[in-house]
């Protein structure tokens, strides 16, 4: 299943504690790090296939708490579209909503809207699914002693850039279906190449300690919306800024309303495989 941040990258986002959105993405607020009032964090993707959807609810802590992240349970969520659906979000784990049909899928072109109901408190967001490229094939070049290069398994996709927009991307590696790119942020979009038929090698590779000959490879692409990659860029920056002594970073920015951090993705999806062969 789709995991958009690891859990590790969440506890990191939620534990910094940094910069807060009180009343929309344009006001910033710096509070103290380490007494910072809790902040509602919705982690939430709608796709276009069964099995990747959910939204997950967590609340920031202090950088230093010893405790665990805290989940956030009993909300009430709806997500309505254009095509006259409404879907209940049940929670099936403490935190963790997934839609009340398993079957549910969200389609490109359609435009979503997300409401998150906690306490009297109401959190809004909307967004569209763009169209992602197919994957036409994928290979892999394995590297070794080579300048430049850790050891290792490199991945190359092959696909048709859609000329008719402008395209961001979202990628996830799996390994044994086992997602294994989950401590990175791998985005790109299509400046200088809009509507070329591309050969991109990913910004991601396998150590070949943990990969053997007959391992199977997943590479899923999704679409972004510009909103949710600036929102991926500035959480790939808060992420590699450190300590919380260093200078504080801005808070990614967020199409979500009344003061909840995260991001509501909504994105089209495809995927390919691969062997590993000696």
């Amino acid at each position: 299943m789709l995991n958009s941040i690891s859990n590790w990258l969440i506890n990191l986002f939620l534990r910094l504690g940094f910069l807060l959105l009180i009343s929309s993405c344009e006001e910033v607020v710096t509070p103290d790090l380490i007494t910072a009032d809790p902040v509602i964090v919705i982690d939430s993707w709608v796709t276009n296939m069964p099995g990747n959807n959910y939204i997950k609810l967590t609340q920031t802590a202090a950088f230093n708490s010893p405790e665990a992240t805290p989940r956030v349970s009993n909300a009430i969520i709806f997500l309505t579209d254009n095509f006259n659906r409404r879907v209940r979000f049940i929670e099936r784990e403490q935190g963790s909503y997934l839609p009340e049909n398993d079957d549910f899928t969200g389609k490109p072109g359609g435009i979503y809207k997300l409401s998150v109901r906690i306490g009297e408190t109401e959190f809004l967001a909307n967004s569209k699914m763009s169209n992602v490229a197919e994957i036409d094939s994928l290979t892999y070049n394995f590297r070794e002693d080579e300048p430049l290069f850790e050891d290792g398994y490199y991945l190359t996709a092959y696909f048709q850039d859609p000329p008719s927009q402008k395209n961001y991307y979202y990628w996830e590696v799996l390994l044994n279906e086992e997602i294994i790119n989950n401590k990175e942020i791998n985005i790109s979009d299509d400046a200088n190449v809009n509507g070329q038929y591309l050969n991109f090698e990913l910004p991601f590779f396998i150590d070949k300690a943990f990969a053997d000959s007959s391992d199977r490879v997943q590479v899923n692409i999704f679409s972004l919306t510009e909103e949710a990659y600036k929102y991926y860029q500035g959480l790939d920056i808060l992420t590699k800024s450190g300590s919380p002594a260093q200078a504080v970073p801005e808070n990614p920015p967020t199409n979500i309303q009344n003061g909840a951090l995260g991001f509501f993705n909504v994105s089209a999806m495809d995927s390919s495989k691969v062997t590993l062969m000696e």
